[in-house]
C-alpha cells in the first residue's frame, strides 16, 4: 500500500431492513479495532445511513470513489462486500475501480483480503460467492416486502409513504406536538385520542375541507388550472404552505385514497433493471381501505369521466429548443421550458415559457413567454459577436491553462503506459520460467496447462488496459489547442453557423453559453458566453465572460 494513502472505512445500513440501523455502531467499532490492530493509521470513515444495498446513488460512496480516483485512499475495509452492493453487476463496477487503483480490500467478516496482484486478485471466488448471498438476500427482502403490501392492501390497510394530504396519522400528530413544543411522553397520548391506531389514515379536516373544495372546483370549471388559481385565492396552502402546482391537482383528483380506497400494485420493479415501471390501471389490486373516505363516491367518479374526456394524444413536434436546459427565469429563477402548438391555420407557433408560472400561477411568477425564434437569434448573436469581436491576447491565459491541464493528463497516461509495458515484461519472464519448470519435468501437464491458461489470462487483460491507455493518450496529445486557432475559429464562426443545422447550432451553443437569463422584452437578455475548454480553469469560470446580449429591437 503506499503510504501517502489513507485507510477507508465503508459502513452502511439499508432503508429494507429497519433492524440494520442498530448496527451501524457496531460497523464502526468493528472496522475501528481492526483499523487499530494491524496499525492502520491514518483512516477515515465513510457511513451511508439509510441507504439501500440496490441504490448506487450514495453520497459517501461517491465520496469515497472519487477519493480513490484523486490518490488519496489505498485501502478499503467493510464488514462484508455487501456493505458496497448487494447486485453483482453494480459489484463489478467497483471491483473495476479498485483493480484499476490497485486498492487493498478488507472484508472482515469472510476474513477476506484482497489485493489485485496476490492470490488471483479480484477474480477470488470466496467475493463472488459473497456477492451472490447478497443479492439473492436482497432479492428476498423484495419479494418478502411485496407479499406483506399486498396482503395489508387485501385487508384494506394502508401500506405508509407519504401521509396523502386531507389525512393524518397517529405519527403525524406527534409530530406536530413535539414541534409545538410538547414532551413525547405527553404528546402520544393526545395524539392517541384523535388516531386511536398507528398505522391507520384519519381525516384531518383543515385539509380535507381543502380537497373537497377541489373536487367542486373541478366539477364546475372543468380546468385544474382554475382549481390552483381557486385554491390561491381561498388561501389554501399545501401543507408545507407552499402554492399548489398543477401536476399535484391532477395526482389528487384521481387518487382513490378520497373514496376510502386502498391500492397496490401502482408501479413494478422489472427484474433487471431499476426503472420503476408504472401499471396500467386495470392490472392494480385497489379494496376498500378501512379509513373513511372525504369525497362521495358520485363526485369522484364524475371528475374521473370529465378528465378522462378531456386527455388528448399528446402531439409530438420536430422543434428543436436551442436553449433547452440554459435559459432561466429572471423573475424566479426556474426554467424556461420549450412549448409548441398549432393553430387553426396548420401554422406551430412555439414559445419557452416559465415552468414554475405553468405549474403554480402568477402567485408564484408574472414573466410572460418569449417566442422561441426571438430569444434564440438574440442569444445567437451575441455568441457570434464576442467572437467576431475576441482580442487574441484575451484568450492566451485560458489556453495556456487549457493546455497545461492536457500535458499533465498525458504524464499520468504515461506513467500507466510504462507501468503496463513493465508489466507485460514480467508476464513474458512468467511464461518462460514456466516452459523451463516444464521442460525440467518439475510440473505436471495439468498444472501447466492451467498456470499457463491463468498467465495467458493476465497477459491479456494487461494488454486491453495498455491499449486503452494508449487510446486515452492518443485522444488527449489531439486536444491540445493553441490561441491563433481559437483566433481563426471566431472569425469564421458566422460562416460555419449559417452551414450547421438545427442539432448542430443546438450542440455549439450548448459548449459556448453557460446561463441565459430572461426577465421581460423591457430588459436585454444576460448571457454567460464561455470559451470551451478543460481542466479546473473552467470549473473556476476563467473561461467564460459575461454578456449582455442584444435588445430585442430588430430582432
Amino acid at each position: 500500500m503506499n503510504d501517502k494513502r489513507i485507510v477507508a472505512v465503508y459502513c452502511r445500513v439499508s432503508t429494507e431492513i429497519q433492524r440494520e440501523r442498530e448496527t451501524i455502531n457496531t460497523q464502526k467499532k468493528r472496522l475501528g479495532d481492526f483499523c487499530e490492530r494491524q496499525g492502520f493509521n491514518p483512516f477515515e470513515q465513510y457511513v451511508d445511513d439509510g441507504f439501500s444495498g440496490g441504490d448506487l446513488d450514495r453520497p459517501e460512496m461517491t465520496r469515497l470513489l472519487n477519493d480513490i480516483r484523486n490518490g488519496k485512499v489505498g485501502t478499503v475495509l467493510v464488514t462484508e462486500p455487501s456493505r458496497l452492493s448487494r447486485d453483482s453487476g453494480d459489484n463489478s463496477h467497483w471491483i473495476g475501480i479498485f483493480e484499476e487503483f490497485d486498492i487493498e480490500f478488507y472484508a472482515i467478516n469472510y476474513g477476506l483480503r484482497i489485493k489485485r496482484n496476490e492470490n488471483g486478485g479480484y477474480k477470488n471466488p470466496i467475493l463472488k460467492t459473497g456477492n451472490f448471498i447478497s443479492e439473492s438476500e436482497r432479492d428476498n427482502i423484495r419479494n418478502r416486502v411485496s407479499f406483506a403490501m399486498y396482503q395489508r392492501t387485501k385487508e384494506g390497510k394502508w401500506n405508509g409513504g407519504v401521509v396523502p394530504f386531507g389525512y393524518t396519522t397517529f405519527h403525524e400528530e406527534v409530530k406536530k406536538l413535539l414541534k409545538q413544543g410538547m414532551h413525547e411522553d405527553d404528546a402520544r397520548p393526545v395524539a392517541r385520542k384523535t388516531c386511536k391506531e398507528e398505522k391507520k389514515l384519519y381525516v384531518y379536516e383543515p385539509e380535507a375541507n381543502a380537497v373537497r373544495f377541489m373536487f367542486d372546483t373541478y366539477l364546475q370549471t372543468h380546468s385544474v388550472r382554475k382549481v390552483r388559481d381557486a385554491l390561491h385565492e381561498k388561501r389554501f396552502w399545501t401543507r408545507e404552505g407552499q402554492p399548489w402546482t398543477s401536476n399535484s391537482l391532477s395526482r389528487i383528483l384521481q387518487t382513490p385514497v378520497y373514496i376510502g380506497k386502498v391500492w397496490y400494485g401502482k408501479r413494478t420493479t422489472p427484474v433487471k433493471g431499476r426503472k420503476m415501471l408504472v401499471v396500467p390501471k386495470k392490472d392494480w389490486l385497489i379494496k376498500d381501505g378501512q379509513h373513511q373516505g372525504i369525497v362521495a363516491n358520485e363526485v369522484f367518479n364524475k371528475v374521473q369521466e370529465i378528465l378522462q374526456s378531456k386527455k388528448q394524444v399528446r402531439v409530438r413536434f420536430d422543434t428543436v429548443y436551442k436553449l433547452a436546459g440554459q435559459l432561466k427565469c429572471g423573475n424566479c429563477g426556474g426554467s424556461l421550458q420549450g412549448k409548441s402548438s398549432r393553430k387553426p391555420d396548420g401554422t406551430i407557433h412555439s414559445y419557452y415559457r416559465c415552468y414554475t408560472r405553468d405549474q403554480k400561477g402568477l402567485l408564484a411568477c408574472t414573466s410572460t413567454p418569449i417566442r422561441k425564434n426571438l430569444v434564440e437569434t438574440c442569444v445567437s448573436e451575441a455568441v457570434i459577436d464576442f467572437y467576431n469581436n475576441l482580442n487574441l491576447m484575451g484568450v492566451e491565459d485560458v489556453v495556456k491553462r487549457h493546455n497545461q491541464y492536457i500535458r499533465s493528463s498525458e504524464g499520468l497516461l504515461r506513467e500507466e503506459i510504462q507501468k503496463m509495458s513493465e508489466r507485460n515484461e514480467k508476464i513474458k519472464k512468467k511464461k518462460t520460467f514456466l516452459f523451463e519448470a516444464f521442460e525440467e519435468q518439475n510440473l505436471t501437464a495439468s498444472d501447466f496447462k492451467q498456470r499457463m491458461q491463468e498467465i495467458n489470462g493476465e497477459f491479456t487483460e494487461n494488454e486491453e488496459k495498455l491499449k486503452d491507455f494508449q487510446n486515452k493518450w492518443e485522444r488527449a496529445k489531439s486536444q491540445l489547442i493553441d490561441a491563433e486557432s481559437v483566433y481563426v475559429f471566431a472569425r469564421e464562426l458566422r460562416k460555419l453557423w449559417n452551414k450547421s443545422d438545427e442539432e448542430q447550432r443546438k450542440g455549439a451553443l450548448k459548449r459556448f453559453v453557460r446561463k441565459v437569463t430572461y426577465k421581460d422584452l423591457e430588459h436585454p437578455l444576460e448571457a454567460t458566453v464561455v470559451i470551451p475548454v478543460v481542466g479546473d480553469n473552467s470549473r473556476k469560470d476563467r473561461g467564460s465572460w459575461p454578456q449582455r446580449a442584444r435588445n430585442w429591437q430588430g430582432m
